[in-house]
């Protein structure tokens, strides 16, 4: 068999129709985004008067102070979200003041002159603001803060040294228990490696407690009003210059009625395009696409008996797809009756022949699995007299191609969208290969 396909207008219009649910969605979509395209682009011109053209018209010592805004919107800006950014990342600042995680590690040093009492604390201040320092509180912690977020909920207390001791203290705050642990052994782990440099040194730790630290509270409610006062400045700034941009501006400023005309337009451009693209998209597809998509697509076989059978979902319809199924049908490209009656031309066919027993196989039929519907063929085609084998695909299944040559006569069934056009050109030219008789070609139309 060399060419089976045949391609007709009328099915590739009625594809095309049949898709109008996701056309107009596409077309939905392209539309809302050009009429929002248009507006925001409507929205500058309306919105953004060039600083070059406004300062144009300045007089000295309106631009003098235009230059002063300029500075102070640019400082307060910065310090506002400096701040922000403080109190949104800054462990500290999420600590609730009033369940305070504290833990305290001490080191008494004994048997040492101030010297060494005063080189341990330096090489302790460099422990805890060193890089490794902050690598590892990261790591053992799981965080990804800055070193200086890290830093500040660590306070070192020192002493002075009498009768050749000392006492240096760190305290640690956190607001969960186990990670305020975990920083103090860090410390620890950093002085044991230091702490024979000098005489007798003991580290002493205490428990970890729960506290209240009103400090905190007053430090968190001094940022905020810090950053608001900043916001409160920029918003100031920002109105003050709107006055005086608008007390020179000379901009246009579109009508309404334009502006509305204008969103209308692009929303039809974009309703058109939408279409145009869905229908060329679809199109497409259709036309290069390598599946059955009607019986007519293999119209070319000769002698062959091709009937369509119809798998209807049980599913509500619209007005327009029931339109559409009526129309189908009237056009030939549906099948309009019941399932008995549109396999009767291959039954009668096989009646003629005197033939009992026929081979039903696809190329979809996989470890006896197949359609639905083609169990419900088989009970057909058994109700008069002709008993029906449902066999794995002959292009894969060996012992299928056994028992079809047994047999001697086939039926094929297919399925619209999901069969390829090479397929069946293979399962026909195998069958002839193997001397067997196709009785007919069943296609199945969803």
């Amino acid at each position: 068999m060399n060419e089976i396909r045949k391609l007709s207008m009328l099915d590739f219009m009625m594809n095309l129709l049949k898709k109008w649910k996701k056309i107009v969605i596409v077309m939905v979509v392209m539309g809302i985004l050009a009429g929002v395209f248009s507006f925001i682009q409507n929205r500058n011109s309306k919105e953004a008067t060039p600083s070059d053209q406004v300062t144009k018209n300045y007089s000295e010592a309106d631009q003098k102070v235009y230059a002063r805004q300029e500075e102070a919107l640019a400082t307060y800006q910065s310090y506002y979200e400096m701040y922000t950014k403080y109190l949104d990342e800054s462990i500290k600042m999420q600590i609730n003041p009033e369940e305070v995680f504290e833990g305290t590690l001490s080191c008494l040093i004994s048997g040492a002159t101030q010297e060494d009492v005063l080189r341990l604390r330096s090489k302790c201040d460099e422990i805890v603001k060193s890089k490794e320092f902050f690598d590892m509180v990261r790591t053992r912690l799981g965080i990804d803060s800055e070193d200086a977020y890290i830093h500040e909920l660590i306070s070192i207390g020192f002493e002075p040294y009498e009768n050749e001791v000392g006492l240096m203290s760190f305290k640690v705050i956190h607001f969960d228990e186990e990670a305020c642990r975990n920083i103090l052994e860090i410390i620890q782990s950093g002085i044991e490696q230091i702490k024979s440099d000098v005489g007798q040194c003991e580290i002493l730790t205490s428990d970890i407690l729960k506290t209240k630290k009103m400090s905190l509270a007053a430090d968190k409610e001094n940022y905020y009003n810090l950053k608001w006062n900043y916001y409160d400045q920029l918003a100031r700034v920002r109105e003050d210059r709107k006055n005086l941009e608008m007390s020179y501006s000379t901009a246009l400023v579109e009508p309404e009625s334009q502006t509305k005309s204008s969103n209308i337009i692009y929303i039809i451009i974009g309703l058109v395009a939408g279409g145009v693209l869905a229908v060329m998209f679809y199109g497409i597809r259709y036309l290069f696409s390598e599946y059955v998509h009607t019986q007519k697509d293999i119209n070319g076989l000769q002698e062959v008996s091709i009937v369509s059978v119809t798998n209807e979902k049980k599913e509500a319809k619209g007005i327009v797809d029931s339109w559409l199924d009526k129309w189908e049908k009237k056009t030939g490209n549906k099948p309009n009756g019941s399932l008995e009656m549109s396999v009767l031309p291959i039954i009668m066919s096989v009646k003629q022949k005197n033939l009992s027993e026929i081979c039903l196989t696809g190329s979809l039929f996989k470890s006896q699995q197949c359609c639905k519907l083609a169990k419900q063929v088989q009970v057909v085609f058994e109700k008069y007299g002709i008993k029906v084998l449902i066999l794995n695909s002959i292009l894969t299944d060996l012992h299928a191609v056994q028992t079809l040559v047994n047999t001697g006569n086939i039926v094929f069934y297919e399925v619209c969208e999901k069969t390829k056009h090479k397929d069946i050109c293979e399962e026909v030219l195998k069958a002839q290969q193997c001397g067997v008789d196709i009785q007919g070609i069943i296609i199945e139309k969803r």
